[in-house]
């Protein structure tokens, strides 16, 4: 092989080895952001073909000013208490002696609550939520209660199981779902109200 030919050669597989590389280093990037990352590493480039943008984490909002949400969402050590009022109060009341830090956010027509560090041992604080009316409940959480709710139809979601108290509710159509164990207490008067429909991991019992 000739000088020319080799030197040809030579400046391809160099060529391709820089393609290699820079094609590694950008999906390194891409895997190890998140959205606190920087403006500058979000926008890296993944593939060398477009930028990898992240949406902005929404903003903290105070729980005593919160109004007009339709769907409820929980997630952490607590326990969450939904009862039926006329106007609008949340809260977190925490446990004796236990400070369990916690972020709340809208979205859309969502109020999201959730508690800082793992989801394991018994709940830390309450979050309680006087509402009148709801369309979905989605929780990770171990224990929740509705009481004195009022609703055309209301879709409880539970991925974590543990124990659910439904009790004086006047819902139309009720749609309890569990990804976990769920033992559900129910009264007569949240029974004789309306349609209820289980899926999943659900058991529904009356209360004593």
């Amino acid at each position: 092989m000739n000088q020319g030919k080799k030197l040809i050669r030579n400046t391809v597989f160099t060529l391709w080895g820089v393609a290699a590389f820079y094609v590694g280093w950008n999906r390194l990037n891409a895997a190890v952001l998140d959205e606190d990352s920087s403006p500058s590493l979000r926008t890296a480039m993944t593939l060398g073909l477009r930028p990898m943008v992240h949406p902005e984490r929404p903003p903290s909002i105070d729980l005593a000013t919160v109004r007009d949400f339709t769907h409820v969402s929980a997630y952490g050590r607590l326990k969450v208490e939904i009862v039926g009022g006329q106007d609008y109060r949340v809260s977190v009341v925490q446990e004796p002696g236990q400070e369990l830090k916690y972020r709340a956010w809208r979205d859309n027509d969502s109020l999201r609550v959730a508690a800082e560090g793992d989801n394991e041992g018994p709940p830390l604080a309450t979050l309680h939520i006087e509402v009148p009316t709801l369309k979905e409940i989605t929780v990770n959480v171990s224990q929740i209660s509705v009481q004195g709710l009022k609703a055309p139809a209301l879709e409880l979601v539970s991925y974590n199981g543990g124990s659910a108290s439904l009790l004086q509710n006047q819902i139309d159509y009720l749609h309890v779902v569990s990804y976990q164990p769920l033992d559900v207490r129910m009264d007569d008067a949240t029974f004789a109200a309306g349609t209820i429909k289980a899926n999943g991991d659900v058991r529904i019992r009356r209360t004593e």
